[in-house]
Protein backbone atom coordinates (compact mmCIF):
# COMPACT_ATOMS: atom_id res chain seq x y z
CA UNK A 1 0.00 0.00 0.00
CA UNK A 2 1.15 3.61 -0.75
CA UNK A 3 1.89 6.13 2.06
CA UNK A 4 2.17 9.20 0.44
CA UNK A 5 2.39 13.18 1.80
CA UNK A 6 1.64 15.85 -0.82
CA UNK A 7 4.73 18.14 -1.16
CA UNK A 8 3.54 20.39 -4.04
CA UNK A 9 -0.31 21.86 -2.46
CA UNK A 10 -2.34 21.87 0.14
CA UNK A 11 -5.32 19.69 -0.78
CA UNK A 12 -6.49 19.59 3.07
CA UNK A 13 -5.64 15.62 3.07
CA UNK A 14 -4.60 13.89 6.27
CA UNK A 15 -2.66 11.34 4.80
CA UNK A 16 -2.15 9.55 7.64
CA UNK A 17 -5.60 8.97 8.82
CA UNK A 18 -5.89 8.18 5.06
CA UNK A 19 -3.55 5.37 5.69
CA UNK A 20 -5.02 3.90 8.50
CA UNK A 21 -8.58 3.88 6.98
CA UNK A 22 -7.60 1.74 4.49
CA UNK A 23 -4.36 -0.16 5.92
CA UNK A 24 -6.91 -3.00 7.88
CA UNK A 25 -8.35 -3.68 4.93
CA UNK A 26 -5.73 -4.06 2.70
CA UNK A 27 -4.02 -6.74 5.22
CA UNK A 28 -7.19 -8.94 4.97
CA UNK A 29 -7.55 -8.79 1.06
CA UNK A 30 -7.12 -12.19 -0.41
CA UNK A 31 -8.52 -11.81 -3.23
CA UNK A 32 -7.35 -10.00 -6.59
CA UNK A 33 -10.06 -8.58 -7.74
CA UNK A 34 -10.86 -6.77 -4.69
CA UNK A 35 -7.38 -5.48 -4.25
CA UNK A 36 -7.86 -3.64 -7.21
CA UNK A 37 -11.20 -2.20 -6.40
CA UNK A 38 -10.28 -1.11 -2.90
CA UNK A 39 -6.75 0.15 -4.31
CA UNK A 40 -8.51 2.42 -6.99
CA UNK A 41 -11.27 3.51 -3.87
CA UNK A 42 -8.01 4.50 -2.09
CA UNK A 43 -6.09 6.30 -4.67
CA UNK A 44 -9.57 8.13 -5.92
CA UNK A 45 -9.43 10.06 -2.35
CA UNK A 46 -6.31 11.86 -3.30
CA UNK A 47 -8.17 13.87 -6.36
CA UNK A 48 -5.44 13.79 -9.11
CA UNK A 49 -5.92 12.58 -12.29
CA UNK A 50 -2.08 11.39 -12.17
CA UNK A 51 -2.71 9.01 -9.21
CA UNK A 52 -4.44 5.84 -10.40
CA UNK A 53 -3.97 2.62 -11.78
CA UNK A 54 -2.20 1.88 -14.47
CA UNK A 55 -1.17 -1.41 -16.21
CA UNK A 56 2.08 -2.11 -17.53
CA UNK A 57 0.99 -4.98 -19.09
CA UNK A 58 -2.52 -5.70 -20.15
CA UNK A 59 -4.24 -7.26 -17.04
CA UNK A 60 -7.64 -8.66 -17.49
CA UNK A 61 -7.87 -9.01 -13.69
CA UNK A 62 -8.35 -5.01 -13.51
CA UNK A 63 -10.66 -5.29 -16.12
CA UNK A 64 -12.59 -7.88 -14.85
CA UNK A 65 -12.68 -6.14 -11.42
CA UNK A 66 -14.26 -3.15 -13.05
CA UNK A 67 -17.04 -5.61 -14.87
CA UNK A 68 -17.78 -7.49 -11.05
CA UNK A 69 -18.23 -4.65 -9.37
CA UNK A 70 -20.42 -2.53 -12.14
CA UNK A 71 -22.96 -5.49 -12.31
CA UNK A 72 -25.98 -3.94 -12.20
CA UNK A 73 -28.24 -2.30 -15.53
CA UNK A 74 -31.79 -1.19 -14.73
CA UNK A 75 -32.46 -0.46 -18.48
CA UNK A 76 -31.78 3.25 -18.12
CA UNK A 77 -28.83 6.05 -17.66
CA UNK A 78 -28.54 8.23 -14.75
CA UNK A 79 -27.51 12.03 -15.87
CA UNK A 80 -27.13 15.41 -14.16
CA UNK A 81 -27.80 18.70 -15.50
CA UNK A 82 -26.81 21.75 -15.05
CA UNK A 83 -29.84 22.98 -12.90
CA UNK A 84 -28.43 20.23 -10.48
CA UNK A 85 -31.31 17.94 -11.10
CA UNK A 86 -30.87 13.92 -12.21
CA UNK A 87 -32.96 12.46 -15.00
CA UNK A 88 -33.16 9.06 -16.47
CA UNK A 89 -31.81 8.30 -20.23
CA UNK A 90 -31.90 5.64 -22.31
CA UNK A 91 -35.27 4.21 -20.80
CA UNK A 92 -35.20 0.38 -22.54
CA UNK A 93 -38.68 -0.44 -23.13
CA UNK A 94 -37.57 -3.83 -22.69
CA UNK A 95 -36.93 -3.03 -18.78
CA UNK A 96 -39.24 -3.43 -15.65
CA UNK A 97 -38.48 0.24 -15.12
CA UNK A 98 -40.23 1.12 -18.28
CA UNK A 99 -43.20 -1.12 -17.74
CA UNK A 100 -43.77 0.72 -14.61
CA UNK A 101 -43.80 4.23 -15.68
CA UNK A 102 -40.35 5.53 -15.91
CA UNK A 103 -39.67 7.63 -19.28
CA UNK A 104 -36.79 9.39 -21.09
CA UNK A 105 -36.36 12.58 -19.13
CA UNK A 106 -37.86 12.11 -15.70
CA UNK A 107 -36.51 13.43 -12.82
CA UNK A 108 -34.98 10.78 -10.11
CA UNK A 109 -35.21 12.01 -6.72
CA UNK A 110 -34.48 8.55 -4.97
CA UNK A 111 -32.19 6.02 -5.64
CA UNK A 112 -32.16 2.69 -3.33
CA UNK A 113 -35.40 4.35 -1.45
CA UNK A 114 -32.73 7.23 -0.49
CA UNK A 115 -32.39 10.99 -1.79
CA UNK A 116 -30.57 10.55 -4.61
CA UNK A 117 -27.70 13.52 -3.43
CA UNK A 118 -26.93 11.21 -0.21
CA UNK A 119 -25.89 8.12 -2.46
CA UNK A 120 -23.96 10.26 -4.82
CA UNK A 121 -22.12 11.55 -1.70
CA UNK A 122 -21.56 7.93 -0.13
CA UNK A 123 -20.49 6.18 -3.67
CA UNK A 124 -17.85 4.47 -3.80
CA UNK A 125 -16.32 3.96 -7.61
CA UNK A 126 -13.84 3.26 -10.06
CA UNK A 127 -12.68 5.01 -13.11
CA UNK A 128 -13.99 3.85 -16.36
CA UNK A 129 -12.02 5.08 -19.62
CA UNK A 130 -11.38 8.62 -17.61
CA UNK A 131 -8.86 9.52 -15.07
CA UNK A 132 -9.34 10.41 -11.56
CA UNK A 133 -11.34 14.04 -11.97
CA UNK A 134 -9.84 16.51 -8.89
CA UNK A 135 -12.30 18.33 -10.24
CA UNK A 136 -15.66 18.85 -7.92
CA UNK A 137 -17.69 20.82 -10.61
CA UNK A 138 -16.41 17.61 -13.36
CA UNK A 139 -16.90 15.08 -11.45
CA UNK A 140 -20.38 15.81 -10.21
CA UNK A 141 -21.28 14.78 -14.27
CA UNK A 142 -19.43 11.79 -14.32
CA UNK A 143 -20.95 10.23 -10.57
CA UNK A 144 -24.43 9.53 -11.82
CA UNK A 145 -23.49 6.98 -14.73
CA UNK A 146 -21.25 5.39 -11.68
CA UNK A 147 -24.68 5.46 -9.45
CA UNK A 148 -26.73 3.99 -12.44
CA UNK A 149 -24.64 0.86 -12.35
CA UNK A 150 -24.15 -0.04 -8.55
CA UNK A 151 -26.79 -1.25 -5.94
CA UNK A 152 -28.88 -4.11 -5.49
CA UNK A 153 -30.72 -6.60 -7.64
CA UNK A 154 -33.69 -5.16 -6.84
CA UNK A 155 -34.06 -1.22 -6.13
CA UNK A 156 -36.37 1.12 -5.18
CA UNK A 157 -36.51 4.52 -6.64
CA UNK A 158 -39.09 7.62 -6.80
CA UNK A 159 -39.22 9.46 -9.89
CA UNK A 160 -41.74 12.35 -11.29
CA UNK A 161 -43.66 10.69 -13.85
CA UNK A 162 -45.24 12.10 -17.30
CA UNK A 163 -48.22 13.33 -15.30
CA UNK A 164 -45.94 15.28 -12.61
CA UNK A 165 -47.11 13.00 -9.56
CA UNK A 166 -44.43 11.55 -7.45
CA UNK A 167 -44.00 7.74 -7.94
CA UNK A 168 -42.32 5.02 -6.21
CA UNK A 169 -41.37 1.59 -7.82
CA UNK A 170 -39.22 -1.47 -7.50
CA UNK A 171 -36.60 -1.76 -10.60
CA UNK A 172 -34.71 -4.90 -11.57
CA UNK A 173 -31.17 -5.52 -12.90
CA UNK A 174 -31.32 -7.07 -16.29
CA UNK A 175 -28.08 -7.29 -17.58
CA UNK A 176 -24.01 -6.58 -16.10
CA UNK A 177 -23.15 -2.26 -15.88
CA UNK A 178 -19.71 -2.35 -17.40
CA UNK A 179 -20.34 -2.00 -21.11
CA UNK A 180 -23.08 0.40 -20.93
CA UNK A 181 -20.87 2.66 -18.45
CA UNK A 182 -17.97 2.68 -21.08
CA UNK A 183 -20.42 3.54 -23.68
CA UNK A 184 -22.29 6.07 -22.13
CA UNK A 185 -18.72 7.72 -20.61
CA UNK A 186 -16.80 7.33 -24.37
CA UNK A 187 -19.71 9.13 -25.92
CA UNK A 188 -20.39 11.74 -23.51
CA UNK A 189 -16.48 12.84 -23.73
CA UNK A 190 -16.40 11.90 -27.55
CA UNK A 191 -12.81 9.95 -27.23
CA UNK A 192 -12.14 9.37 -31.01
CA UNK A 193 -9.28 8.36 -32.81
CA UNK A 194 -8.53 11.57 -34.68
CA UNK A 195 -4.36 11.99 -34.60
CA UNK A 196 -2.32 14.21 -33.03
CA UNK A 197 -2.73 17.72 -35.33
CA UNK A 198 -5.16 16.85 -36.82
CA UNK A 199 -6.25 19.71 -39.27
CA UNK A 200 -9.44 20.01 -40.97
CA UNK A 201 -11.80 22.95 -42.34
CA UNK A 202 -14.74 22.96 -41.97
CA UNK A 203 -16.87 25.59 -43.64
CA UNK A 204 -14.74 29.19 -43.34
CA UNK A 205 -13.65 27.33 -39.70
CA UNK A 206 -10.11 26.04 -39.47
CA UNK A 207 -10.16 22.98 -37.02
CA UNK A 208 -7.00 21.66 -34.95
CA UNK A 209 -6.95 18.14 -32.56
CA UNK A 210 -4.26 17.85 -30.31
CA UNK A 211 -4.40 15.12 -28.09
CA UNK A 212 -0.89 14.81 -26.40
CA UNK A 213 1.92 17.01 -25.41
CA UNK A 214 4.37 14.21 -26.02
CA UNK A 215 6.15 14.53 -29.36
CA UNK A 216 9.60 15.57 -30.57
CA UNK A 217 10.34 19.58 -30.73
CA UNK A 218 11.14 19.19 -33.97
CA UNK A 219 8.14 17.01 -34.96
CA UNK A 220 5.95 19.71 -33.39
CA UNK A 221 7.68 22.43 -35.45
CA UNK A 222 6.90 20.68 -38.65
CA UNK A 223 3.34 19.79 -38.00
CA UNK A 224 2.32 23.57 -36.40
CA UNK A 225 4.07 24.88 -39.54
CA UNK A 226 1.89 22.78 -41.54
CA UNK A 227 -1.25 23.72 -40.12
CA UNK A 228 -0.14 27.31 -40.13
CA UNK A 229 0.49 26.72 -43.95
CA UNK A 230 -3.14 25.44 -44.31
CA UNK A 231 -5.39 27.84 -42.73
CA UNK A 232 -3.38 30.59 -44.64
CA UNK A 233 -4.49 28.30 -48.06
CA UNK A 234 -7.97 27.93 -46.84
CA UNK A 235 -8.10 32.02 -45.71
CA UNK A 236 -10.05 30.25 -42.67
CA UNK A 237 -11.61 32.79 -40.64
CA UNK A 238 -12.04 31.38 -37.44
CA UNK A 239 -10.27 28.61 -35.64
CA UNK A 240 -11.34 25.71 -33.13
CA UNK A 241 -8.43 24.16 -30.95
CA UNK A 242 -9.90 20.74 -29.51
CA UNK A 243 -8.32 19.68 -26.91
CA UNK A 244 -11.16 17.46 -25.19
CA UNK A 245 -9.33 14.25 -24.28
CA UNK A 246 -5.81 16.01 -24.39
CA UNK A 247 -3.65 13.64 -21.80
CA UNK A 248 -0.96 15.97 -21.30
CA UNK A 249 2.53 15.44 -21.84
CA UNK A 250 5.11 17.77 -21.96
CA UNK A 251 4.91 22.05 -20.73
CA UNK A 252 7.40 22.53 -23.07
CA UNK A 253 5.65 21.36 -26.03
CA UNK A 254 3.28 22.67 -24.55
CA UNK A 255 4.68 26.73 -24.71
CA UNK A 256 5.81 25.64 -28.27
CA UNK A 257 2.46 25.30 -29.81
CA UNK A 258 1.66 28.88 -27.52
CA UNK A 259 3.89 30.27 -29.08
CA UNK A 260 2.59 30.61 -32.27
CA UNK A 261 -0.75 32.48 -30.88
CA UNK A 262 1.30 35.67 -29.80
CA UNK A 263 4.05 38.03 -30.75
CA UNK A 264 5.36 37.86 -27.04
CA UNK A 265 7.72 36.64 -24.80
CA UNK A 266 5.70 35.65 -22.01
CA UNK A 267 6.14 33.09 -18.78
CA UNK A 268 4.09 29.68 -19.74
CA UNK A 269 4.71 28.22 -15.83
CA UNK A 270 7.09 28.55 -12.78
CA UNK A 271 7.60 24.45 -11.76
CA UNK A 272 8.35 24.57 -7.43
CA UNK A 273 8.28 22.20 -4.77
CA UNK A 274 7.22 22.69 -1.38
CA UNK A 275 10.23 22.58 0.98
CA UNK A 276 9.49 23.21 5.16
CA UNK A 277 6.09 24.78 4.27
CA UNK A 278 7.49 26.81 1.77
CA UNK A 279 7.60 26.95 -2.07
CA UNK A 280 10.83 26.91 -3.68
CA UNK A 281 10.84 28.00 -7.61
CA UNK A 282 13.21 25.22 -9.58
CA UNK A 283 12.43 26.20 -13.07
CA UNK A 284 10.71 28.60 -15.32
CA UNK A 285 9.35 27.63 -18.85
CA UNK A 286 9.28 30.40 -21.52
CA UNK A 287 6.91 31.34 -24.75
CA UNK A 288 8.58 32.56 -27.18
CA UNK A 289 6.33 33.87 -29.44
CA UNK A 290 6.33 33.95 -33.13
CA UNK A 291 2.45 35.02 -34.04
CA UNK A 292 2.01 32.57 -37.21
CA UNK A 293 -1.71 32.08 -36.49
CA UNK A 294 -4.07 35.43 -35.54
CA UNK A 295 -7.50 34.10 -35.85
CA UNK A 296 -10.39 34.32 -33.26
CA UNK A 297 -10.51 30.54 -31.60
CA UNK A 298 -12.55 28.26 -29.41
CA UNK A 299 -10.27 25.91 -27.79
CA UNK A 300 -12.68 22.67 -26.90
CA UNK A 301 -11.84 21.12 -23.64
CA UNK A 302 -13.96 18.28 -21.23
CA UNK A 303 -13.10 16.45 -18.03
CA UNK A 304 -10.49 14.37 -19.68
CA UNK A 305 -8.47 17.47 -20.64
CA UNK A 306 -5.48 16.66 -18.17
CA UNK A 307 -2.36 18.49 -17.17
CA UNK A 308 -0.02 19.74 -19.84
CA UNK A 309 -3.29 20.17 -21.72
CA UNK A 310 -5.03 21.92 -19.17
CA UNK A 311 -2.02 24.44 -19.21
CA UNK A 312 -2.10 24.94 -23.22
CA UNK A 313 -5.68 26.35 -22.62
CA UNK A 314 -5.01 28.36 -19.28
CA UNK A 315 -2.55 30.08 -21.61
CA UNK A 316 -4.07 30.88 -24.66
CA UNK A 317 -7.36 31.45 -22.75
CA UNK A 318 -4.98 34.65 -21.51
CA UNK A 319 -4.80 36.47 -25.43
CA UNK A 320 -7.84 38.55 -26.34
CA UNK A 321 -9.31 36.90 -29.29
CA UNK A 322 -9.39 33.27 -28.13
CA UNK A 323 -12.37 31.72 -25.14
CA UNK A 324 -12.67 28.09 -23.60
CA UNK A 325 -15.49 26.43 -24.02
CA UNK A 326 -17.28 22.87 -23.10
CA UNK A 327 -19.71 20.93 -21.37
CA UNK A 328 -17.46 20.56 -18.41
CA UNK A 329 -14.19 22.59 -17.49
CA UNK A 330 -10.75 20.57 -17.30
CA UNK A 331 -9.87 17.75 -14.76
CA UNK A 332 -7.75 19.90 -12.38
CA UNK A 333 -4.88 18.13 -12.85
CA UNK A 334 -1.91 19.62 -13.46
CA UNK A 335 1.07 19.16 -11.23
CA UNK A 336 4.32 17.42 -13.02
CA UNK A 337 4.96 13.72 -12.18
CA UNK A 338 8.53 12.44 -11.01
CA UNK A 339 7.80 9.17 -9.09
CA UNK A 340 6.54 6.55 -10.37
CA UNK A 341 5.64 3.51 -8.23
CA UNK A 342 5.62 0.17 -9.53
CA UNK A 343 3.52 -2.63 -7.54
CA UNK A 344 2.84 -6.47 -8.10
CA UNK A 345 1.24 -7.58 -10.78
CA UNK A 346 3.00 -4.86 -13.24
CA UNK A 347 0.95 -2.02 -11.79
CA UNK A 348 1.63 1.37 -12.29
CA UNK A 349 1.16 4.67 -10.03
CA UNK A 350 2.73 8.01 -10.28
CA UNK A 351 3.26 10.24 -7.61
CA UNK A 352 3.07 14.57 -8.71
CA UNK A 353 5.93 16.24 -7.17
CA UNK A 354 5.83 19.61 -8.74
CA UNK A 355 3.82 22.08 -8.22
CA UNK A 356 2.94 24.89 -11.52
CA UNK A 357 2.86 29.02 -10.71
CA UNK A 358 1.97 31.68 -12.68
CA UNK A 359 3.50 34.80 -12.82
CA UNK A 360 2.37 36.05 -9.00
CA UNK A 361 3.26 32.81 -7.79
CA UNK A 362 0.02 31.12 -7.00
CA UNK A 363 -0.48 27.73 -7.47
CA UNK A 364 -3.11 27.36 -10.98
CA UNK A 365 -5.72 25.16 -11.93
CA UNK A 366 -5.10 22.52 -10.04
CA UNK A 367 -7.51 21.56 -7.08
CA UNK A 368 -7.71 22.89 -4.21
CA UNK A 369 -8.90 21.64 -0.74
CA UNK A 370 -12.58 22.18 -1.55
CA UNK A 371 -11.85 20.44 -5.37
CA UNK A 372 -12.00 23.79 -7.14
CA UNK A 373 -9.92 23.46 -9.82
CA UNK A 374 -9.47 22.96 -14.00
CA UNK A 375 -9.83 25.66 -16.56
CA UNK A 376 -12.82 28.05 -15.99
CA UNK A 377 -15.17 28.26 -19.12
CA UNK A 378 -15.83 31.17 -20.89
CA UNK A 379 -18.84 29.39 -23.24
CA UNK A 380 -20.84 27.02 -20.76
CA UNK A 381 -22.37 24.45 -23.69
CA UNK A 382 -25.23 23.93 -22.06
CA UNK A 383 -26.61 20.55 -20.48
CA UNK A 384 -29.99 20.20 -20.37
CA UNK A 385 -33.07 18.07 -21.10
CA UNK A 386 -33.19 19.64 -24.62
CA UNK A 387 -29.73 18.85 -25.11
CA UNK A 388 -29.48 15.58 -24.05
CA UNK A 389 -30.13 13.83 -27.26
CA UNK A 390 -27.94 15.68 -28.72
CA UNK A 391 -25.11 15.05 -26.48
CA UNK A 392 -25.35 11.27 -26.81
CA UNK A 393 -25.60 11.33 -30.38
CA UNK A 394 -22.78 8.68 -31.51
CA UNK A 395 -22.80 9.86 -34.88
CA UNK A 396 -22.71 13.59 -33.77
CA UNK A 397 -20.95 16.07 -32.26
CA UNK A 398 -22.66 18.14 -30.55
CA UNK A 399 -20.01 20.43 -28.91
CA UNK A 400 -18.79 21.16 -32.38
CA UNK A 401 -22.17 21.57 -33.87
CA UNK A 402 -23.00 24.36 -30.93
CA UNK A 403 -19.67 26.00 -31.61
CA UNK A 404 -19.46 26.42 -35.11
CA UNK A 405 -23.10 27.81 -34.81
CA UNK A 406 -21.68 30.18 -32.47
CA UNK A 407 -18.63 31.17 -34.58
CA UNK A 408 -21.25 32.15 -37.60
CA UNK A 409 -23.06 34.66 -35.40
CA UNK A 410 -20.78 35.97 -32.91
CA UNK A 411 -17.30 38.08 -32.80
CA UNK A 412 -14.95 36.58 -30.23
CA UNK A 413 -13.15 39.42 -28.59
Amino acid sequence: MISYSSNYIDKDIDYDNLYQKYINNFKNINNEIKYYQLLENYLNEFYDAHIGIKTLVNNSSLEEAKEKFYNRYYGFNLFFLDNKTYIATNVSPESKAYKEGLKDGNLIIKWNGNDIKDEIKRLKYLNVSIPNISNKNVLNYYLPFYLSVTGNEENEITFINEEGKTQVINIKSIDNGYKYLKENIETFTKKNDEKNFTYKLINNTAYLKITNEKDKVKDVKKSMNKIVDNINKDNAKNLIIDLRNNEGGSDKIGSLITSYFTNKKTLYLKESILKNNNYKNINEIIVNGNNKIDLPAIILVNGNTISAGEIIAYNLRKFENIKVAGLTSTNGSIATVKKRIIMPENILVSIPSIACKDENNRVIIDSDSNKDGGVKLDIKIPINKETITKIFNKKNDYEMEYMLNYLNKEKIS
